[in-house]
C-alpha cells in the first residue's frame, strides 16, 4: 500500500470571462460510496433509503440518520425486554437477571450514547461523536453474553451492534474528510494551471464523497493565480475555480497525487 498511488486529473476549457457551472465528477451515489465504506453494506443502504431524508444529504446528514435508527432500534429492544420482564412469572432467576441487566445496557445506549452522540455531531466532535456509537455496539454485544441459555435478544441485538457500527463508520468518514480538507488547504495556490498535493494514501476514501465541479468565475475573488482549488466543509465538494488568465480563453487543470 506504501507505493499507491492514484492521479487524478480535471481539465475545463471555458470561453470569455464567466462558464455555466459543469460537473466533472457526479455525487448521484453518495449513499452508495458511503456504504462501501462501512462493515454491513446492506443494512447500511437500506437504513439510509429508506429515510426519505438521505436523499442529497450530505455525509454528515447521513450519519445523524444512522444516529436516529439507532435509537429507533434500541428503543424497539428496550420494549420487548420490558415487556419480556414483565412476564415474570414465565421466567427463571437467570433470565430475570440477564434480562434486568439488557434493560440497564439499553438505557445507557437510549439515555447516554445517542445524545452523547447527538451532541458531538453538532459540535464537530466526530472522534467522540465515533466513540459513542462504537460504546453503544459493545453494550449491544455485551447484553448478549449476559444469557447463559438461548438468548430471545439475539437478533435485535446483533441489529443495534450492527447500526452502531455502520454509525461509527461513517462519522469515521467525516473525520477523514476533515482531516483530508486541512491537507489539502496546506497546499496553497501556486503560481501557473496546476494545483499539486501530495497527501497520504489513506485519504482515498474521502476522495470518493467528494463532488467535482466548476464554477462561474465571479463566484471567486480570488487573483494572482489561474487556478485554485477550495472546499465546501459542509458537504464536502472539491470546487475548481478561474481565478484568472486571459480575458477570452482559459485552461485549468487540477493534478492531485495519493500516496
Amino acid at each position: 500500500m506504501k507505493n499507491l498511488f492514484v492521479i487524478i486529473f480535471a481539465f475545463l476549457v471555458c470561453q470569455a470571462n464567466a462558464f455555466r457551472p459543469i460537473l466533472l465528477l457526479g455525487n448521484q451515489n453518495l449513499i452508495e460510496r458511503t456504504c462501501k465504506q462501512t462493515p454491513f453494506y446492506d443494512l447500511c443502504i437500506w437504513s439510509l433509503k429508506s429515510n426519505p431524508e438521505s436523499r442529497d444529504a450530505s455525509v454528515k446528514k447521513l450519519a445523524q440518520i444512522m444516529v436516529d435508527s439507532l435509537k429507533t432500534k434500541a428503543t424497539e429492544t428496550l420494549d420487548l425486554i420490558d415487556e419480556l420482564l414483565q412476564d415474570g412469572l414465565a421466567l427463571d432467576p437467570e433470565m430475570q437477571k440477564a434480562l434486568t441487566s439488557c434493560a440497564e445496557r439499553y438505557n445507557v445506549i437510549i439515555r447516554g450514547d445517542v445524545p452523547e452522540i447527538n451532541e458531538a455531531l453538532k459540535t464537530g466532535d466526530y472522534k467522540f461523536a465515533a466513540k459513542g456509537a462504537n460504546d453503544a455496539a459493545i453494550e449491544a454485544n455485551s447484553c448478549e453474553i449476559e444469557f447463559s441459555t438461548k438468548s430471545p435478544l439475539t437478533d435485535m441485538n446483533k441489529v443495534v451492534h450492527d447500526v452502531s457500527v455502520v454509525a461509527a463508520s461513517i462519522v469515521k468518514i467525516i473525520q477523514t474528510n476533515q482531516n483530508a480538507i486541512k491537507q489539502i488547504k496546506a497546499c496553497g495556490n501556486f503560481p501557473g494551471a496546476t494545483l499539486s498535493c501530495r497527501l497520504p494514501y489513506q485519504l482515498i476514501p474521502a476522495m470518493e464523497n467528494w463532488e467535482l465541479k466548476a464554477v462561474p468565475r465571479e463566484a471567486n475573488n480570488a487573483t494572482g493565480s489561474l487556478a485554485k482549488a477550495a472546499l465546501s466543509t459542509s458537504n464536502h465538494f472539491l470546487f475548481m475555480y478561474d481565478s484568472g488568465g486571459e480575458a477570452d480563453s482559459c485552461l485549468l487543470m487540477f493534478v492531485l497525487f495519493l500516496f
